[in-house]
């Protein structure tokens, strides 16, 4: 799994929009990130392994591991479901 070569991302305050330049999955033209998204949108450059990403938002947003593992997940299946990962 991997960022889709074909979207530009850009960081607009605390939040990331994401922006598909090839393509237009659903329809959609723009995706937004909250504070979460974003940053899990950043350390997916060091890995996309579930477990650290689950680590790494877990200790920064002070969820338990469960949760922090069960919200990388569904946000992984999500960007996959629209093409922004390949």
């Amino acid at each position: 799994m991997h960022k889709n070569k074909d979207v530009v991302a850009r960081i607009i305050q605390d939040q990331t929009v994401l922006v598909p330049i090839s393509y237009s999955p659903d329809g959609l033209y723009a995706f937004h990130l909250d504070e979460v998204g974003s940053f899990l949108w950043r350390h997916m450059d060091e890995s996309m392994d579930v477990q650290i990403l689950a680590e790494k938002l877990a200790e920064e947003f002070d969820v338990d591991a469960n949760t922090a593992k069960l919200d990388v997940q569904q946000f992984l299946t999500d960007l996959q479901t629209s093409k922004i990962l390949l």
